[in-house]
């Protein structure tokens, strides 16, 4: 996860962003507990180890709380 936003216009600017450095990323909007969020998601990967590689990606475009989330 590259980001999670209640606000869809920042999950959008997060997009063009990460877009804008050559990583492709897609917002995800879903409701817990009644809210509305838009995640941010950069990349869908099946291999842990290339997770872990843009993870490092996003993070070091200063996108500190980044997270690999698994399902």
């Amino acid at each position: 996860m590259a980001g999670s936003f209640t606000n869809e216009e920042n999950a959008d600017a997060r997009v063009s962003f990460l877009e804008s450095k050559r990583i492709d990323a897609f917002v995800i909007p879903m409701t817990i507990n009644g809210t509305k969020w838009y995640r941010v998601q950069a990349g869908a990967f099946t291999n842990s180890e290339n997770a872990e590689q843009r993870l490092k990606q996003v993070q070091d475009l200063g996108i500190a709380d980044a997270f690999v989330l698994t399902e």
